[in-house]
């Protein structure tokens, strides 16, 4: 059988000091004590290990979190209570905490819970997850836990918290999470048979305007061997202004054509993707151009660049 060491440490701060009543008075040497402060040194009743399922992950993975506590000692420790304060690079999920197995709704690793008292030698067992936000790429998530426990060091006072922090966990978030794509759209200019038209000036801007996630899962890949990947379906319009000069052998003006189309595309996402609104994806312009006239007709070819 293990026992607990436990030592108490005492602290007084003493002060050695001269002084005279008047000037010709005799010296006068006097000591005084400040209070005593007491610090209870305890060896570890619990032993605690914590865990995450993956070293690698992207934005909107879920990560799980697996921590399981032991009871060190010879005696039952009581009023145990753990708390995690996850960094600002994930989000805990609601609902999603599990002790030994069981399920437990509307509590919060964030705020805390209590879990039973642990008799000699038992091991309980915490799960929870917690979901990678985007705009944090290339960087490690750090995540500690914390637990705070009983200790009755003198049965004749009341008892004195202990803390215990778990292990420090690690996972790298890497960018990956975007998609190229492409749109042609057509522009008709109606012309006479004299007239010819030259563009001047042409500008493209694409936004993202709804996104509905497609529930069909996806075959796993090499990358996502753990999980299932879902079909993001992005929705958007694509604005172009075009100005442009209708030439002829007796006039030359300018006209400017100002239109808005829509586009869709999907790209494949981790379960997680859920928690992601139109708000969170950004979309760029990577190229555009003029590719051809067809008679009275000009196709401008996009490309495109989703990033989450």
């Amino acid at each position: 059988m293990l026992s607990i060491k436990v030592m108490r440490v005492i602290n007084e701060c003493r002060i050695d000091f001269n002084y005279k009543m008047t000037p010709l008075s005799p010296i006068i040497a006097k000591t005084i004590f400040s209070n005593k402060t007491e610090t209870i040194v305890a060896d570890d009743m619990l032993k605690v290990e914590k865990k995450v399922d993956k070293e690698y992950a992207s934005s909107f993975d879920i990560l799980r979190y697996t921590i399981i506590i032991s009871n060190i000692s010879d005696k039952i420790v009581t009023n145990i209570f753990f708390q995690d304060f996850l960094p600002r690079e994930v989000r805990f999920i609601k609902n999603s905490v599990r002790i030994n197995g069981v399920k437990h709704n509307c509590i919060s690793v964030i705020k805390g819970f209590f879990i039973d008292n642990l008799k000699i030698s038992e091991t309980t067992e915490i799960c929870f997850k917690a979901i990678v936000m985007p705009y944090h790429c290339n960087i490690a998530i750090k995540n500690q836990g914390n637990f705070k426990y009983d200790y009755i060091y003198n049965v004749e006072k009341p008892p004195v918290r202990l803390d215990k922090e778990t292990n420090e966990t690690s996972t790298n978030i890497r960018d990956n999470l975007f998609k190229q794509f492409n749109i042609t759209d057509i522009f008709s200019f109606k012309c006479f048979k004299n007239e010819k038209v030259y563009i001047e000036k042409l500008s493209v801007d694409v936004n993202v305007i709804k996104t509905k996630l497609v529930n069909t899962p996806v075959t796993n890949t090499k990358e996502h061997e753990e999980k299932t990947l879902n079909n993001l379906v992005v929705i958007g319009t694509i604005e172009y202004n075009i100005e442009f000069i209708v030439n002829s052998m007796c006039y030359r003006r300018c006209e400017k054509l100002n239109d808005i189309r829509g586009f869709s595309t999907n790209i494949l996402v981790p379960y997680g993707i859920e928690f992601c609104s139109h708000k969170d994806l950004d979309v760029g312009i990577e190229h555009y151009s003029e590719i051809a006239w067809l008679e009275d007709e000009l196709l401008i070819y996009t490309i495109a660049l989703i990033d989450i």
